[in-house]
Order: structure tokens, then sequence, then C-alpha cells
């Protein structure tokens, strides 16, 4: 019986198969999995899917890592944004402060003003800062 529906097989064409309800195109005659250029093919098989797997694991984890840091870039951007905007708060408000500030305050505050303007210096070379400098 098996010999006789394998002789079919090889006597109908491509066209044949395709049109009629067989599910296969191929013949797998003298497949085994002892022989060892069969089982060498496994093989090689084997190695492409394990490594096709393994790339798409590294490319998944890169992807993911790299939408975690556009998330992270953008809510650090949101935070300089907010410090920058309360920085020119506290601007602004020393900037009010500091124009507020009159003779009439400064009397009120108890400061007083000094006649003689004279300061403590030292002459001597260490108490200098030109040596910091290049001449």
């Amino acid at each position: 019986m098996q010999t006789n529906l394998k002789h079919k097989l090889d006597s109908l064409d491509l066209k044949e198969r395709l049109n009629g309800n067989s599910l296969f195109l191929h013949k797998f005659s003298g497949f085994s999995t002892n022989s060892t250029k069969t089982s060498f093919t496994i093989h090689i098989v084997h190695a492409l899917l394990t490594t096709i797997f393994i790339l798409i694991i590294i490319y998944a984890y890169l992807v993911v890592g790299s939408v975690f840091n556009i998330i992270n870039k953008k809510v650090s951007l949101t935070n300089i944004n907010n410090l920058n905007q309360s920085i020119a708060k506290i601007e602004g408000d020393y900037t009010k402060k500091v124009s507020a500030i009159d003779a009439d305050m400064i009397s009120k505050l108890g400061f007083v003003k000094v006649d003689q303007k004279s300061f403590a210096t030292r002459v001597d070379d260490a108490a200098s800062l030109s040596f910091l400098f290049e001449r």
C-alpha cells in the first residue's frame, strides 16, 4: 500500500500537488535523524534559531533601555525647567528687595554712615594676590 502511494506521489507533478488536497510539497524519502548529514543540518538549524532568539532578546533589552532613557531624559528636562523657573523667581525677588533699599530704610534698620573711609591693608608680597596671576 505504501509503495503504491509512493508511486502515485512520484508520478504527480508540482501543479497537480498544488491543485489537489495534498498538504505536502516535498517528499522526505530517506529522511533519518541518524544520518550524519541530516544531524549536522539539524544542529546548524538549532544553532541559527538559538542565535536569532538571543539576538531578539538583546534587541528587546536595548529597545526597553532606550525607552527608559528617553523617559528619564524627559523627566530630567522637566526638573531642570522647574529649577530654572524657581531660580528666576528667587532672582526676581532679590532684585526687588535690593532695589527697595534706600537711605531711609538703612537708617531705620540701624546702620550709620562711616565718615572715615580707611581700611587696614598689608604691604608685604604674601598679602598680595599678584602671585596668583601671570605677569
